[in-house]
């Protein structure tokens, strides 16, 4: 979801999920070339269509239950925990670059990142109509069966996150941990519908004079949660640009109107939303 403000705070709404003009990449990428084919290695985070996993998340489990092992030596050392990891799914639907942001060590790391290579192509993500490069998170956690070696057992759900990571780097394991998701079936959207988000950002969101008098332009990526009633937490800056735009994003989002909430399998689920909002000069 794009917004270009000018100096005279008039404010022209450009929506990536409901506009498909709005075709500009997450803050610091480039946008489509003019001809409408992806040639760059631009990666985007943020697009109209998310990738998905081939034969959908019934395809992805299936792939999980037949392929994800319980490494030996986290089995005998007692090492359970969620290993987060990213990567890239290219056009082709192949995936490349892949990272680990969370370990848990004993090898479910370097399991999770086989698992990865190994899958089956990816329905790639889409823009405009255009496939591109799109990064993606997933969260495999890894639990063990108490002494019973027959209960080992890897639990997965694709792009569910716990709110709250342990600051030691090893997953919650408490029941009940509030998860959310960043792949749904049906992504929020605001009550109203564009209309709505476009009064809601034309009648509050204004340019910082400090940013104006500094000359500063560009484009704040801010997430949030979108909660299954429609309200919204868990807001944090993921790029920024100073001046005050910084600060002036997040304001807005925090006082947006509720939202719509995400479903899977047409059940209401904590969804994290990702917006960036362009500021531009003259």
């Amino acid at each position: 979801m794009f917004l270009i403000l000018n100096t005279n705070a008039q404010v022209s709404p450009l929506n990536g999920i409901f506009d498909q003009e709005a075709i500009d990449a997450r803050a610091g990428t480039s946008n489509l070339p003019s001809g409408g084919s992806d040639t760059t290695n631009v990666v985007y985070e943020v697009v109209e269509i998310q990738p998905s996993p081939a034969g959908g998340m019934a395809g992805w489990n299936k792939y999980l239950s037949e392929n994800l092992r319980y490494p030996p030596n986290a089995q005998q050392m007692g090492i359970e925990g969620t290993v987060i990891v990213a990567f890239v799914v290219n056009t082709d639907g192949t995936t490349t670059d892949i990272e680990i942001l969370r370990s848990v060590g004993g090898g479910c790391d370097e399991e999770v990142i086989r698992i990865v290579q190994g899958s089956p192509k990816w329905t790639p993500g889409m823009q405009r109509g255009t496939p591109v490069r799109t990064r993606m998170r997933l969260p495999l956690r890894f639990i063990l069966g108490g002494t019973d070696t027959s209960k080992v057992s890897t639990e997965v759900s694709i792009n569910a996150v716990p709110l709250s990571p342990a600051t030691d780097g090893q997953d919650s394991s408490q029941e009940g941990v509030a998860l959310f998701f960043d792949v749904v079936d049906t992504p929020p959207s605001p009550v109203g519908g564009l209309e709505a988000w476009s009064r809601h950002l034309s009648e509050n969101l204004t340019y910082p004079t400090s940013a104006r008098m500094k000359g500063i332009q560009g484009t704040v990526l801010v997430s949030f949660i979108v909660n299954t009633d429609g309200t919204i937490e868990g807001i944090e800056l993921v790029q920024g640009i100073g001046g005050g735009c910084d600060e002036e994003a997040i304001r807005i989002i925090k006082s947006s109107p509720a939202w719509t909430p995400g479903m899977i399998k047409g059940k209401a689920v904590r969804t994290r939303m990702k917006i960036p909002l362009r500021f531009k000069l003259g």
